[in-house]
């Protein structure tokens, strides 16, 4: 079975967007880790951050930074 997973959070700059989306990443490995997901296992597929918009009649305004990591999770039987 093939997982794809993504963790994605808003910052009000970069770092924090990362900081905060690297943290929450941590956390979801550490779980992995309780059901014996092994490493070789856990594959990051992508990462990124973007400035993030809310668009409206008016024009853009700025919202922040969008720091997402993807990951795709093979188990074996």
């Amino acid at each position: 079975m093939v997982i794809s997973l993504s963790v994605s959070e808003l910052g009000a700059t970069t770092q924090e967007a990362q900081a905060t989306n690297n943290k929450k990443m941590a956390e979801v490995q550490a779980i992995l880790s309780t059901y014996t997901v092994a490493e070789k296992n856990i594959k990051t597929e992508n990462v990124s951050v973007n400035e993030e918009y809310d668009w409206t009649e008016a024009g853009r305004k700025p919202l922040g930074y969008r720091a997402t990591q993807m990951l795709t999770i093979t188990l074996d039987e």
